[in-house]
């Protein structure tokens, strides 16, 4: 099922989630909090969809609220694209959420340097074998690096089956 469409929601059913859910309504004063504005119709559809649509409990949504704003991020558009990802990924809570940008901010720069990729980002596949080596195997990242640089040297290219 495709999760990156959020359901739009009338403002009726929006008034009835904040009547019903406590976390609703701690989600959208959090947000009128960090983003310092009032949140708009759309702002609500969305943090209502985090809880509803993607079922994040709500210290996980605030916590990706937070991650967006201290990145410079509070255009909604960005938020859902992060918090589709996170789905997608399996990512449940804010403890995975920050090994995974981690991984992303560090290891997958050096993995990708070493296959002479500079400014590239892994795709999924590639990403699930970094995964897999430093969670899963808990394999140095120097072994990591190693063992690609040792592949792209063999190959020419850019193989992480090799590696």
């Amino acid at each position: 099922m495709d999760k990156s469409v959020f359901p739009t929601f009338t403002p009726a059913e929006l008034a009835h989630f904040q009547e019903r859910n406590t976390d609703v309504k701690a989600l959208l004063r959090t947000a009128e909090r960090i983003w310092a504005r009032p949140i708009t119709y759309n702002d609500m559809n969305l943090l209502i969809g985090f809880l509803d649509h993607l079922g994040m409990p709500l210290p996980f949504a605030v916590y990706l609220l937070e991650y967006c704003a201290e990145n410079g991020h509070t255009d909604f558009r960005y938020i859902k694209k992060t918090a589709v990802n996170w789905y997608n990924a399996g990512i449940t809570n804010a403890e995975e959420a920050q090994e995974q940008q981690r991984l992303f901010n560090y290891d997958y720069r050096e993995i990708m340097r070493a296959f002479g990729k500079q400014n590239d980002s892994p795709n999924k596949s590639q990403a699930g074998y970094i995964k897999k080596w430093r969670i899963e195997w808990q394999v140095s990242l120097p072994d990591v690096v190693s063992a690609c640089e040792r592949a792209y040297e063999n190959t020419g290219k850019l193989s992480f089956a090799y590696a």
